[in-house]
This record gives structure tokens, C-alpha cells and sequence, in this order.
């Protein structure tokens, strides 16, 4: 496959932003996540915008200040997820995934393959994406495992199975992005680019 044939497939894979705004958020409830599992991705991609009005996170940015908000979030998120499992806080843990700072972690992974299609990294933002979907299934099976324990419906291992591999998902997409896109910023900046969702910790991931 040519250059222009490798950007056509990317352009497919990653859609149009504008354009998929417009037409996933009236379908979100419609959708099944475990849709992503088949490799039905335009359903899955539809499901995660679902998400977005609430994270504080714009779609315009630069590949590094994304990268750096899903850095700088996930060890806070993390964190405050792997706290409710220990104390056993089911329902708290479902509700993470869908409040900051998993909220704006989610946008910002997202937004991700975007801006490095923008900035010419073609190969990385197909690889980004797929990793995203990946990421974005995980998040959703520790919803849904935590939400069956609050209904006694599955064991608490299992919560801790969905978060170690929620963790490793994360790993491995972090790792699609090239890392000159690793940039340090003001703390000034640093803090009008990353949503407030409390103090922001930058601790590695799998730490806790």
C-alpha cells in the first residue's frame, strides 16, 4: 500500500472528529460497548463519545498536551479506583469510570490518535487508536464487573482482575505514542491544560 493509500485507510479508521460528534452522541444509547470485542469499532467508537460533555477536555489540541493530561491523570484515577476496590466500594468504583478524572483521562485518550494524525504520525495514530478501543473496553468491564458485585452478581476478584488489566491497557497504549511527544510544561500551563478533578498525581499507574 502506497502513502496515500496508508493515509486513506487512517482517515477511515480514525473518521472525521466533527463529523463523528455530530452523528455518534444521538446513538450513544443504543450501543453496545462489548460491540468493540467483535471488531464492530464504528459502534465502539460511537459509544465512547458518550463520555466527553462532561471531561473539560477541548479536541483541538497538540499530541504532547494530550499525552501529558492522560500522564498526568492516571495516577490520581488510579489511585482513587483502586481505593474504593480495597475498601469495597462497588458502586464508587462502577461511577469512576464515568466521573473525572477518568472522565477527561477517556477524552484525552481519545482525542489522542486524532492529533497525531494532524501532526503527520500516521502509522502511531492507527496504532494509537486501536489501542484506545482496547482501553476504552476495559474501563467499561470494570463498570459493569463492579456493578454486578454491588448486586451480588460477581465476586470481588474479579473487580480486581478488570482493574490490573484496565492498568496494562493503559501501558500498552501509552506505548503506541512516539516518545518525542513526551513534553514537560510551566506550571502554569500545566495547570490550564489539565482539568481540574483535584490535586493532579503523576505516580506510575501500577504502583499502587
Amino acid at each position: 500500500m502506497g502513502a496515500s493509500g496508508g493515509l486513506l485507510a487512517a482517515a477511515i479508521l480514525l473518521g472525521t472528529p466533527g463529523q463523528a460528534n455530530a452523528q455518534i452522541v444521538a446513538q450513544t444509547q443504543t450501543v453496545d460497548p462489548a460491540a468493540c470485542r467483535t471488531g464492530d469499532f464504528s459502534a465502539c467508537d460511537r459509544y465512547v463519545y458518550d463520555f466527553n460533555e462532561t471531561s473539560g477536555v477541548p479536541e483541538n489540541l497538540k499530541a504532547s498536551e494530550y499525552l501529558f493530561i492522560v500522564t498526568a491523570l492516571r495516577g490520581k484515577a488510579f489511585k482513587q479506583l483502586n481505593n474504593h476496590i480495597k475498601n469495597g466500594n462497588w458502586g464508587r468504583a462502577a461511577t469512576d469510570m464515568l466521573q473525572q478524572p477518568f472522565s477527561a483521562l477517556r477524552a484525552a485518550s481519545l482525542y489522542l490518535s486524532a492529533a497525531l494524525m494532524r501532526e503527520g504520525e500516521y502509522v502511531s495514530a492507527v496504532q494509537n487508536r486501536i489501542a484506545f478501543r482496547d482501553l476504552d473496553v476495559k474501563m467499561e468491564d470494570v463498570k459493569q464487573v463492579a456493578e454486578a458485585v454491588d448486586l451480588e452478581g460477581a465476586l470481588p476478584e474479579q473487580v480486581v482482575q478488570s482493574f490490573e488489566q484496565l492498568v496494562e491497557s493503559l501501558n500498552q497504549f501509552l506505548v503506541t505514542v512516539p516518545p518525542k511527544y513526551q513534553a514537560e510544561f510551566s506550571s502554569d500551563v500545566a495547570t490550564n491544560l489539565v482539568p481540574q478533578t483535584g490535586s493532579v498525581e503523576t505516580a506510575d499507574a501500577g504502583a499502587s
